[in-house]
Formats: C-alpha cells, sequence, structure tokens
C-alpha cells in the first residue's frame, strides 16, 4: 500500500509546474475520475483499491486545491469537484451500511 501510495503521489506531485497545463493536472484528472467511476458505480461497499487511492492523494489535492483559491482553472475545478464527490459518496456508503 505504502508504494501505491508512493507512486501516485510521485506522478501527480505540482513541484515547479504550470499548474493549468502540467502533466500532473492531467494525471490527477484522469485518476479521480477513474476513482470517481469505481465509487460510483459500486452498490456495496467502494472498491477499496480506489479508497486506497483517493486518500493518498490528498496531499496533490490539498496543493492544487491552495493554488486554485489564488489561480482558478476548469481542470483543477474538474478534479476537486470530482474528488469531494467520491469522497461523499465513500462516506455515505458507509454510514448506509452502519445504519442498516
Amino acid at each position: 500500500r505504502n508504494d501505491v501510495r508512493d507512486v501516485v503521489r510521485s506522478i501527480s506531485s505540482f513541484e515547479n509546474e504550470n499548474f493549468e497545463h502540467s502533466p500532473s493536472i492531467m494525471i490527477l484528472k484522469s485518476i479521480i475520475h477513474a476513482c470517481n467511476m469505481a465509487i460510483c458505480e459500486s452498490n456495496n461497499l467502494p472498491p477499496e483499491t480506489a479508497v486506497h487511492i483517493l486518500s493518498a492523494l490528498a496531499k496533490p489535492l490539498n496543493t492544487l486545491a491552495a493554488h486554485y483559491k489564488q489561480h482558478p482553472s476548469s481542470n483543477a475545478n474538474t478534479v476537486l469537484k470530482q474528488s469531494l464527490q467520491s469522497l461523499y459518496k465513500v462516506c455515505e456508503r458507509i454510514n448506509s451500511v452502519y445504519d442498516t
């Protein structure tokens, strides 16, 4: 798991890059989209892999959100919205499992 987290963080880091047109934002956008699809398509608890990858992206997402506050962009907006939607779905599914 730590290896996966390290790889995901490395390929989506924003060190010394133009955020809007960086390879990191495009990679992050693809990863978040894939996690979002996996989480939204599951009927029960979301796949552990998708949740793990999403949680591994907390640091890059925080960096992106801090930059977005000063320099809004459509790519950053998409990534941040999808990641929050995924997090919401995960929490909603967990709550529904324990409510029954």
